[in-house]
């Protein structure tokens, strides 16, 4: 897998060296944006598959990717699920885009982020290529390269393989494509948004809110500026509907009392609960009161650049997500020129379409991810702004300076520190894990050959099947994995997994045999008798 990162790194950089050299701006400009560019490449591909720690909701999907590829069906016996029901609920287009690597390279964390982190990196790549091509102010393009590329939030989002991680890409894509075949009335690029809108219902829930709102909107720019006409629109929709037919289907099961069945090649079942109680407001009480709450809440978070979740946002480093907040209201209200003008109109119009969300989905950055998005595009045009300005050359070189600072900084600690903070933080029983170390403690434990294994130090249920490996017809195997420590012997042939630093509260352990064992930053003595 690290050749595949490798090529793939060497990849980028020559698409980037190739992209900035051929297009007409100034030599400083192509060096920033090229800097910038080469430096998210960078950081979105290294250390994958140890970087962040491997997240609990990660390992369902993980391992539903690996046993379709490897069985063709997933943790719940479903072939091509066209909703997962692993971990109360996950959406399957990401899962399904990962399973090529799983098949080649087996249950690997690098291989299954892989594709998450290479369309985060195309997508930012084509969005900075199409504002280059459309030829909107250079210092615009500037602005909005040095905002995504330094967005803390997209430099962690872009590394977890989440479900729901991949409308991300899907997003920003969407964007460079609207702009395109605006600027340059090429209705292919505006068929392509449509296309990957209709994607989009796939990759989570949460934004199904604000996806009609959305593909009227396209539709809306598209007539607006003459690419379509009454057949494009009809075509536009037809071919829509057909994509969101598996969709509707489960919509069916789900909500309307239909029977899980299946359809051509994909299976649709229901899920005992969805997860909207954890992803919207209440609609009890006041309304209003519970709206403008949410709104509050999301404000501050947007501002602080904290949505208290560890492996979404770190905390401490709040002056640049406030420096970006302040850019982004002078990106939305500061003076434009005509061309400029065009193109805010267009992003004004797609940044209404999200208001939804903004209001009645509950704030964190898994949930607003696309909100983000817009958030760092109107930033990077107040930073454009800032810099078209002719003097002001102090305010400038400070604006600048705080964020690269900002982000050398976050980067260095990413890098060094951030892993065992967030293991620290998610024990115990852990729900970030590191991938390698707690595949070799599993396989260490095996080798003991005894019947249970109890004191698991991370929760069973999510990640003892991407550690095992078990077939998805055989899940009984792993019931022999148990996260809590009985108060007494059991009978038969048993392990007991205690932190060394309480040993001497587990006195009837003590006449056992035992080794001692490390793994997620923990000490560990391990009890056991046969």
């Amino acid at each position: 897998m690290s050749g595949i990162i490798t090529l793939s790194i060497l990849f980028f950089v020559l698409g980037i060296i190739y992209i900035v050299v051929k297009s007409d701006i100034n030599t400083i400009q192509k060096i920033v944006i090229g800097g910038c560019l080469i430096f998210f490449t960078v950081f979105e591909l290294v250390l994958l598959g140890k970087i962040p720690g491997f997240f609990g909701d990660e390992s369902f999907a993980m391992y539903d990717s690996w046993a379709l590829a490897h069985y063709g069906i997933d943790s719940h016996l479903m072939h091509n699920p066209v909703y997962s029901l692993s971990s109360g609920g996950q959406s399957v287009l990401y899962g399904h885009l990962a399973i090529p690597f799983m098949k080649a390279f087996g249950m690997n964390l690098a291989a299954f982020r892989f594709p998450m982190a290479f369309l985060t990196i195309f997508s930012v790549i084509f969005l900075i290529y199409s504002l280059l091509r459309i030829k909107i102010n250079s210092n615009y393009v500037v602005g909005i390269t040095i905002s995504l590329t330094t967005c803390e939030w997209l430099l962690m989002y872009g590394r977890w393989a989440l479900d729901c991680s991949i409308v991300v890409p899907f997003f920003i894509s969407i964007l460079g494509c609207i702009f395109i075949s605006v600027s340059e009335h090429k209705k292919i690029y505006g068929y392509i948004s449509l296309f990957l809108i209709a994607l989009l219902s796939y990759c989570y829930v949460g934004l199904w809110i604000i996806l009609p709102f959305l593909f009227a909107c396209v539709i809306y720019i598209q007539l607006k500026c003459k690419n379509f006409n009454q057949k494009d629109i009809i075509a536009s929709i037809l071919v829509s509907f057909i994509l969101l037919i598996p969709i509707i289907c489960y919509l069916l099961v789900q909500f309307c009392g239909v029977k899980p069945f299946k359809i051509l090649w994909f299976s649709v079942g229901a899920l005992g609960a969805t997860r909207a109680g954890s992803s919207m407001i209440t609609f009890k009480g006041n309304i209003i009161d519970n709206i403008v709450n949410n709104t509050f809440d999301s404000l501050k978070q947007l501002v602080t650049g904290n949505d208290l979740m560890f492996h979404s946002s770190i905390p401490n480093y709040s002056i640049i997500h406030l420096l970006m907040f302040v850019l982004a209201v002078i990106g939305l209200f500061g003076r434009k020129n005509n061309k400029e003008d065009k193109f805010s109109k267009n992003l004004i119009l797609l940044s209404l379409m999200l208001v939804p969300i903004l209001l009645l989905v509950l704030p964190n950055f898994n949930h607003w991810s696309i909100i983000i998005v817009v958030l760092s595009i109107w930033s990077g045009l107040g930073l454009g702004k800032l810099l078209n300005l002719k003097k002001k050359f102090i305010i400038k070189a400070i604006t600048i300076g705080i964020i690269f600072i900002s982000t050398g900084i976050f980067t260095n600690y990413y890098f060094t520190d951030y892993l065992n903070k967030e293991l620290t933080i998610n024990q115990f029983p852990g729900y970030i894990i590191n991938f390698k170390e707690s595949r070799n403690f599993i396989s260490k434990l095996n080798k003991l050959n005894v019947d249970n294994y109890y004191g698991i130090p991370f929760d069973c249920d999510s990640f003892m099947r991407c550690l095992e490996d078990p077939n998805p017809n055989d899940m009984d195997s792993l019931q022999k994995y148990h996260t809590d420590l009985p108060q007494q012997l059991q009978s038969g042939k048993s392990a007991y997994i205690v932190q060394t630093k309480d040993v001497d509260n587990y006195d009837y352990l003590k006449s056992l045999s035992y080794i001692k064992m490390n793994v997620n930053g923990h000490s560990y003595t391990v009890f056991y008798n046969k």
